[in-house]
């Protein structure tokens, strides 16, 4: 019985991990007008607080690096785990929709003020094939969390739950001892 009460609450912890996660589902759109970040950001009807565009994606020594893994817009969007075809995100302010354009066509990520994702990447070309990365266009919000750079507070049950799984498990072990 204790081994699946222990069980229960290891599971319990592993699918709180996982459900943080802010990936989203991405909307295509055919025929992508290029434009300036402002522009993208508006075609895609996103909110456009205030954007940033990351041109010459495949092009790392536009950039003065030797990948686009980094950070841009004065340290405010950082680029991980790139390889042309994909790429994770984080920025201190909050993201509305990110662009990614592959070929003729782009797909758009929505968001309500994420500050992080994984595993985005572009289009298929018309042959089915992944499409490489040409550029990425990051709308962001106003942040209505107190001021620029400050984190959300996290929602009762995303803190709640684990130090309750985390107590439970104390408790099993400290009865265990007895």
């Amino acid at each position: 019985m204790k081994r699946i009460v222990i069980l229960t609450m290891v599971m319990l912890v592993a699918a709180m991990s996982l459900a943080t996660a802010a990936s989203v589902v991405p909307e295509p759109f055919d025929d992508w007008q290029s434009g300036d970040a402002e522009f993208e950001c508006e075609q895609a009807g996103a909110c456009d607080y205030y954007s940033y565009k990351i041109d010459e994606w495949g092009n790392a020594s536009y950039w003065g690096d030797s990948d686009m893994n980094g950070t841009y817009d004065y340290e405010n969007i950082t680029i991980s785990n790139e390889d042309g075809y994909s790429f994770n995100w984080t920025t201190t302010e909050p993201v509305c929709a990110v662009i990614v354009k592959g070929g003729d066509d782009a797909y758009v990520y929505y968001y309500d003020g994420a500050y992080s994702d994984t595993n985005l990447i572009a289009p298929d070309n018309p042959g089915g094939q992944q499409a490489e990365i040409s550029h990425v266009t990051f709308c962001f919000k106003e942040d209505d969390t107190g001021g620029p750079g400050e984190v959300p507070i996290p929602e009762f049950p995303t803190v709640a739950l684990p130090i309750a799984a985390i107590l439970g498990l104390a408790f099993l072990f400290q009865r265990r001892k007895e």
